[in-house]
């Protein structure tokens, strides 16, 4: 992660699920749902790439998106909506934080492979009581992502950072509100997807 940017990779903090070649990148504050709902589309039979950190490659046209080695990360709570985790995750504390880690190898193909970004997703949960989606613009998208870069890069790597944030702004990027299950957002991924 930290050397992403000299490799000419851009760094962010979010999700990704794809089929194929084509993936859709999920991005949410804390407790948003991202890890779940892309956990529960991979359940469906898209590829689970990423849940914590994904790296956007331009080195290619077009836009690539590739997943972190990272096992996915659930919260305590996430288990009682998700019993058969129980079986699966292991236990993990920091000082007051607990935490349940997943390895995702199962729902990923052997070899990593990079997709395809056919849109992005901001999740906005316990906002609405009915679940909203609707597009933003690329003005909005474009600051939504640079909120969602995991270092403060040198400004030797601005022109990369703001080109590989551009592209993925090009594509179609909607906000879901939603309240309660990441269910909801799982269904809407896939309905992006198809």
């Amino acid at each position: 992660c930290m050397t992403a940017a000299s490799l000419g990779l851009t760094a962010l903090s979010g999700g990704c699920v794809g089929v194929d070649d084509r993936g859709v990148v999920v991005f949410g504050p804390p407790n948003s749902g991202k890890t779940t709902a892309c956990y529960l589309a991979a359940k469906q039979g898209m590829e689970f790439h990423a849940d914590q950190a994904l790296f956007l490659d331009m080195s290619c046209s077009p836009l690539r998106a590739w997943g972190d080695l990272f096992p996915a990360v659930f919260r305590p709570e996430t288990l009682d909506f998700l019993p058969e985790l129980r079986l699966s995750a292991r236990g993990s504390t920091n000082g007051d934080l607990s935490f349940y880690y997943f390895d995702k190898r199962a729902l990923q193909s052997r070899q990593a492979r990079p997709v395809v970004p056919v849109c992005s997703l901001f999740l906005e949960r316990g906002i609405s009581c009915e679940a909203q989606l609707r597009e933003i613009s690329q003005e909005d998208a474009l600051s939504r992502l640079r909120d969602c870069t995991l270092f403060n890069e040198d400004a030797r790597f601005d022109t990369q950072i703001t080109a590989a944030l551009k592209a993925l702004a090009e594509q179609p990027v909607y906000s879901l509100r939603y309240s309660g299950s990441p269910k909801i957002a799982a269904t809407f991924i896939e309905k992006l997807l198809a």
